[in-house]
């Protein structure tokens, strides 16, 4: 009977995935600090909360240049259908008598310094000082965003080569078992059927490999993006970080909370927007106090372009003055603005209230994500031992023909469920201790600590 044997193009094909598994020779080395301090530099949303950041100081220096006055030039020309005139009746002489030209233009310089705005000004320069506070604690809270997401797909990929190893050697194994079961089948120890389900475990196993393939692939794709290279096929060699953050150095669930809430950037920028609410306050009372301006003019009036010709008055002159404005009636609009800028500031202490209790969960949870797996590790690490132990065992059994080929694939089949439970028990542990890092406001990335 003619026995299966896989063909050229197929060991080429296979070959190809396994090899595109590793990391291409002289890969470029990059440790997770490396990773996190890319995405920092490189990401988009980082550099979008740095120009955020520039545009409020823009508008801080804006508000506050406001004290130094303002400089504006005016030009009128008209062009009336007749000359204006002037008439005159007394005893002495009568008649209409021209007071100006069909062409009238006058241009002036106006110079507008504030004395006192009702605390308009300074009160704005403080709201916008404020806002610039905001957002740096805006990009605060992006750079542990984006640190985060740099660890989890670092994190992710390393997950994925171990599972890709994992597929490996099980593709290794299960052909060394074809190969034992064509020996045993061609010395008429076996039955042909072993040799079939040896092949079709191996077939599955490769399709695994195949799977395993893209999914490394894919997570390679999701960590150039964080770190917004332009080649998201680009592979690096990799190594685990530590097992421990500064996070679980803290004594408790309560140590995790207190520096959660001395450390989350929502918590002050909610704290920040309250101030600026506050002053808003003082903004709105402002409208009923007068404003006071220190003004002063240059004018020409003429009858050519440049007011450069007048025959009937001045041709220039220069006012200065004091310029008052006082709101007397509104309705009592800057008294329903009070009352919803109050309103808001309660909203935003119901909005502290909520974050706060938000963070206190991620907290909580994160943190029993992390306890579970600390205890899950060292049982998975057993049941993987065991698993090695007991295929060894059954490929001996199946050598002196105690175990059949169904004990052995059952052991392989075992062996790799154990093993990929094992890598996600040991990677859940680490992304827990990001998770818990980004709940607790910690940004640091220093793999030695």
């Amino acid at each position: 009977m003619m026995r299966a044997k896989p063909s050229v193009f197929y060991l080429v094909f296979i070959s190809a995935v396994l090899l595109a598994g590793f990391p291409a020779i002289g890969a470029e080395k990059l440790s997770m600090k490396d990773a996190v301090a890319r995405a920092l530099s490189q990401n988009p949303l980082v550099s979008e909360a740095a120009l955020n950041i520039a545009s409020q100081l823009h508008k801080d220096i804006a508000v506050h240049r406001e004290r130094f006055g303002s400089l504006s030039i005016d030009y009128n020309y008209n062009r009336s259908k007749d000359p204006p005139y002037m008439t005159v009746n007394t005893p002495a002489f009568g008649g209409d008598f021209e007071t100006g030209k069909r062409d009238d233009v006058i241009w002036g310089i106006s110079a507008k310094v504030p004395i006192f705005t009702g605390f308009d000004i300074s009160t704005r320069e403080a709201i916008e000082r404020l806002g610039v506070d905001v957002k740096k604690v805006r990009k605060k809270e992006v750079e542990l965003d984006v640190a985060a997401a740099a660890k989890r797909a670092y994190l992710t990929v390393l997950l994925a080569e171990r599972n890709l190893n994992t597929a490996e050697d099980a593709d290794k194994r299960l052909t060394a078992h074809l190969r034992v079961a064509k020996a045993l089948y061609g010395q008429g120890m076996t039955p042909y059927n072993d040799v079939l389900k040896a092949e079709v475990a191996l077939s599955q196993t490769q399709q695994q490999l195949v799977a395993r393939q893209e999914e490394l692939g894919t997570a390679r794709a999701g960590l150039n993006l964080v770190m917004h290279e332009k080649d998201i096929e680009k592979t690096y060699e990799l190594r685990d970080p530590p097992e421990d953050n500064q996070a679980t150095m803290e004594p408790g669930l309560n140590g995790l909370f207190k520096k959660s809430l001395a450390n989350r950037p929502e918590l002050k920028a909610i704290s920040l927007a309250i101030d600026q609410a506050r002053l808003k306050t003082t903004l709105a009372r402002g409208k009923v106090l007068p404003k006071i301006y220190l003004v002063g003019r240059y004018e020409q009036h003429g009858e050519d372009l440049l007011a450069n010709k007048n025959i009937f008055d001045n041709q220039n002159n220069l006012y200065t003055g004091i310029n008052m404005e006082w709101l007397l009636f509104d309705w009592n609009r800057h008294g329903q603005e009070e009352a919803a800028i109050e309103k808001d500031v309660m909203a935003l202490k119901k909005a502290r209230d909520a974050a706060l209790d938000n963070i206190r969960l991620e907290v909580r949870s994160a943190w029993g994500r992390l306890r579970a797996a600390r205890r899950n590790i060292e049982t998975a690490r057993l049941a993987l031992a065991q698993a090695k132990e007991d295929l060894r065992i059954t490929r001996l059994q199946y050598g002196q023909q105690v175990a059949s080929a169904t004990d052995v694939i059952d052991s392989e089949t075992t062996l790799t469920k154990v093993m990929n439970n094992y890598y996600k028990t040991l990677y859940t542990y680490k992304m827990a201790l990001v998770d818990l890092d980004r709940a607790c406001g910690i940004l640091d990335v220093d793999e030695q600590r």
